[in-house]
């Protein structure tokens, strides 16, 4: 995941904003800061001449880097990472490509200022799983055994839990981790 945040001229930093990239052996992905629309873009798409003066000086980008640390948070990242695949990411990621660390919303003004709502803006939404209250127990299911389900909900959650792919628990845990908070 690549991860960035807008500074102000005044210090002020924006909300984390990232986008998930497969990349490929050798690949080399530039992007660049947009500060009309005050985000970054491919480089790559406006000037791929820029982009093959890099790829001919790999050595001298070497002091611009940041430095990844090696050790546990490495090893904890590529646990959680490995069974991430590209089409799981494709099923979750939103229409617009980026996933920001709070919700891109539209205020909704009223008659009166005081009551304005927000709705949220879905080609900026993440694509969770959606669940199904009503399907809380199995079809043909005696009244007891709907009262025990309604209760507990372990047959709601066995059936969320049967829609991921295997090996994605991750992805589970962002999704409980929405529904929960």
């Amino acid at each position: 995941m690549i991860l960035y945040s807008a500074i102000s001229k005044t210090g002020e930093v924006a909300p984390r904003t990232g986008f998930f990239h497969f990349f490929k052996s050798k690949e080399i992905l530039v992007h660049s800061w947009d500060e009309n629309a005050e985000d970054i873009y491919n480089l790559e798409e406006k000037d791929p001449d820029q982009v093959e003066r890099y790829r001919a000086d790999l050595q001298g980008l070497d002091r611009f880097l940041g430095g990844y640390p090696y050790d546990q948070t490495f090893q904890i990242w590529n646990s959680l990472s490995n069974n991430i695949t590209l089409e799981l990411l494709q099923k979750l990621t939103p229409s617009n490509g980026k996933m920001s660390s709070v919700s891109n919303v539209v205020y909704l003004e009223k008659d009166l200022p005081e009551f304005m709502s927000t709705k949220s803006i879905p080609e900026h939404a993440i694509k969770f799983q959606k669940i199904d209250l009503k399907k809380s127990f199995p079809k043909g299911a005696t009244p007891q055994e709907i009262t025990k389900y309604s209760m507990d909900k372990s047959y709601l959650l066995e059936q969320f839990l049967n829609q991921y792919e295997k090996g994605i628990f991750f992805f589970f845990l962002i999704d409980f981790n929405r529904l929960t908070n």
